[in-house]
């Protein structure tokens, strides 16, 4: 069985709004949390305690063995540059980075190394692959001849062991 955790699952953005307790221990073998993570809470000590609680209750209700997909916002990527995110003190900062768009979405911003921080010891980071190393945004795939390219050389980078701690997602 798996578990999608959508943006359904959080009610009002404080810590326990995940509904992730309705579900019972080790009932999933694999739980994929896309789009959410960087967008939980409303400032970087919600989002830090959001971020703990589903990382836990996901860990809690993956079977033994069973797997964790996790979409990060990524400030090291060229999407982080492009948005002015990337600064050096984000770079060796141990904290996470927490930003808001025009429309008052909240972004965390997250390196690998700072979700295991946050992980649950039980928790083990098995594998990275970097999604939009070289794509800072969707639009460079409409330019017709450089998409085919683009493609190529993202598939080709996203489990690179340096390039891959580059991208976006």
């Amino acid at each position: 069985r798996h578990l999608s955790i959508v943006e359904r699952e959080l009610l009002d953005g404080e810590p326990g709004g995940l509904r992730l307790h309705e579900h019972a221990d080790a009932s999933f073998d694999l739980v994929y949390c896309l789009s959410i993570f960087p967008h939980l809470g409303e400032s970087e000590d919600v989002a830090q305690e959001l971020a703990r609680t589903l990382l836990a209750e996901a860990t809690r209700v993956l079977e033994p063995g069973g797997i964790l997909a996790l979409e990060l916002a990524n400030p090291r990527s060229l999407h982080g540059l492009r948005l002015g995110i990337r600064q050096p003190i984000t770079v060796v900062s141990s904290r996470a980075l927490v930003s808001s768009d025009r429309g008052g979405r909240v972004t965390r911003w997250e390196t690998p190394s700072r979700l295991r921080e946050l992980a649950p010891e039980s928790l083990r980071l098995q594998s990275v692959h970097g999604l939009g190393v070289f794509i800072p945004n969707r639009a460079m795939l409409s330019v017709p001849g450089l998409a085919t390219v683009l493609r190529k050389v993202e598939w080709w980078a996203r489990d690179r062991p340096v390039l891959q701690h580059f991208g976006r997602r």
